[in-house]
């Protein structure tokens, strides 16, 4: 633990703001490298990125889930969030993103004929995942990064009105917003990263509180405070979202291989925190996912 924690010594803790030019309403990103930004972080802009390629873990705010080229997510203000790239398959990470102010649209939403779009902004607080419509919101993203200023506004209003049709489900549950400190975003910044490098180990809470610097039970009712759920649920939540990874992809591999894998201790706790957190078993969740 010690090298985890060292490694992390000469890091600024995020939150961080997003540099968009003042009179600019939204700035386009493309990330493209062996990996993606991977440190667990906040701004006041709402996010909608697009996977091109590339694959791995996202984290926002109290859920996890997996991210594979095709997704298209949308995360809210103040809502932490973190992409943990698979680096073992020798992908190309790509993703372009759109950044934009929720105030600098309020304006907009007084018009009758864009306050319909104001239920959408409500709901990207939690965060989103489309299911539909990639191709075209492709297009329109994309769209966005060569086009003039007055085209973007136009573009981005239709790609908020493709949203609002689109099929989507929530990323996260009803969290408190707030920008984190300097000192909360360094300490969940180290706990969020070191449990996604180190859950297929045994991890113990005294172990985390040390790492945040705190006792375990300050330490428990810090992390609940921040994400609605315990550590060790938390810790399930992530070990279950890699085995279902796993038995997606690994057909031929073993269920009693795929707990260990994922950190489980026995087969017959991997089989009960599996049907609890997904409602099926292991070997019906293989059967319904297989790729």
């Amino acid at each position: 633990m010690n090298e985890f924690l060292n490694s992390f010594k000469s890091m600024k803790a995020l939150p961080f703001t997003i540099p968009k030019h003042d009179s600019a309403l939204l700035l386009f990103q493309r990330d493209r490298g062996e990996r993606f930004y991977d440190r667990f972080h906040q701004h006041e802009a709402i996010q909608i990125s697009v996977i091109l390629s590339g694959e791995g873990d996202v984290l926002v705010g109290d859920r996890i889930r997996r991210y594979a080229s095709g997704d298209v997510f949308i995360l809210g203000s103040f809502l932490p969030h973190l992409f943990k790239t698979d680096e073992s398959n020798g992908e190309e990470s790509h993703m372009i993103t759109v950044f934009f102010s929720p105030l600098d649209f309020s304006n907009f939403m007084q018009f009758d004929e864009l306050n319909n779009l104001e239920e959408l902004l409500n709901e990207m607080a939690h965060g989103m995942v489309l299911e539909d419509n990639f191709e075209v919101i492709v297009k329109m993203i994309s769209a966005i990064e060569f086009s003039t200023p007055l085209k973007r506004v136009v573009l981005f209003l239709s790609l908020l009105e493709t949203i609002r049709h689109s099929k989507r489900r929530l990323l996260s549950s009803n969290l408190s917003r707030k920008m984190l400190t300097e000192n909360e975003g360094m300490r969940m910044q180290l706990v969020m990263n070191y449990t996604l490098d180190s859950f297929m180990n045994v991890i113990s809470l005294e172990d985390v509180a040390e790492l945040a610097n705190m006792s375990t039970n300050a330490f428990c009712r810090y992390f609940k405070q921040r994400t609605n759920k315990s550590y060790f649920q938390f810790l399930i939540d992530i070990r279950i979202e890699h085995a279902c990874t796993l038995l997606s992809n690994q057909k031929e591999l073993p269920i009693t291989v795929v707990a260990e894998l994922s950190g489980f201790q026995n087969l017959s706790n991997f089989n009960r925190r599996f049907r609890s957190e997904k409602g099926i078993t292991p070997s019906q969740f293989r059967r319904e996912n297989i790729r």
